[in-house]
């Protein structure tokens, strides 16, 4: 039986009939560390977490920032944290832990979490786990013509994945930056939101096509950067960018997929995070990887 971490809360009735039950972890070993390592604090002290120091010091991670540990964990009095952590414990009980890593990238958490076993149980690395091959071939025709004319190492591709949102300032600012820039880009636009990050996981980034981006763009952008970007409404064929000989560097949310997606493909990546544990994936892809 293989569930991921919100589904640990079945692990308990599974093993009743000896099933072999493994959770599937699908983001970083750092951020499974640390909730592995704020689940055990939780259980030996009393305060909010927000009450460590500024540094916080996980086994096999570099300092962390309080900050940067995902906003669910920073307060005790949070619905959110004791469900996460009813969750983490709950997995405990596994047999295993299988996470779409591999050591190469993060070599002494896993050696760190080796390490905890007898806490918390194996640990497998079976990452990376990213489609080899994109889905369809080449649908939008438009933009890979357009790709296939820039030079090579010359378009930075940005892009906040399935679920992250800017404020209405912040997409305004990042448009404004990018034509300045006079390089290169591609700009996926979601429909902005002044209030939660994470909007478009509950369907607050429909842009409307084409044609819907353009109100949440400066006046006139799209018209003054048609030769040097190009922009996409809503979503985009990542993996097929990303492996584009013309596509230089990769600004993004620094979610796990796009992180492992833009590893593989050895594209650069430049480190916005938005929300849940993404920042902690961004401590680890400028600091810990060095």
């Amino acid at each position: 039986f293989v569930t991921d971490l919100f589904g640990s809360f079945a692990i308990d009735a599974v093993k009743e009939f000896r099933i072999p039950t493994y959770m599937f972890y699908t983001s970083s070993a750092a951020s499974l560390s640390i909730y592995f390592y704020i689940s055990e604090l939780d259980a030996s002290r009393d305060g909010e977490i927000r009450d460590l120091p500024a540094l916080v010091k996980i086994p096999g991670f570099v300092p962390i920032r309080r900050s940067d540990l995902s906003s669910s964990l920073q307060n005790t009095g949070n619905p959110e944290y004791k469900f996460l952590l009813d969750l983490i414990r709950k997995s405990s009980a596994a047999d295993g832990v299988l996470v779409n890593s591999f050591p190469e990238l993060e070599p002494e958490i896993f050696s760190a979490l080796k390490h905890a076993l007898g806490k918390i149980p194996p640990i497998y690395p079976i990452g990376p786990l990213v489609r080899s091959e994109p889905i369809g071939s080449r649908k939008q025709t438009e933009l890979f013509d357009w790709l296939d004319r820039r030079a090579t190492g010359s378009v930075l591709f940005v892009s906040f994945g399935s679920g992250g949102t800017l404020s209405s300032r912040q997409l305004m600012e990042l448009a404004l930056g990018l034509e300045l820039s006079n390089q290169n880009f591609i700009l996926v636009v979601k429909k902005p939101n002044d209030g939660n990050k994470s909007a478009a996981y509950m369907g607050g980034g429909k842009t409307g096509g084409t044609d819907g981006v353009v109100r949440y763009l400066p006046l006139g952008f799209t018209e003054r950067i048609k030769d040097a970007g190009f922009v996409l409404p809503e979503w985009a064929p990542q993996v097929e960018i990303l492996r584009h000989a013309a596509v230089a560097g990769f600004l993004s949310h620094c979610g796990w997929n796009s992180t492992l997606e833009s590893v593989v493909h050895g594209v650069p990546m430049i480190a916005w995070p938005l929300f849940a544990e993404q920042r902690t994936n961004a401590v680890l892809l400028t600091e810990g990887l060095q």
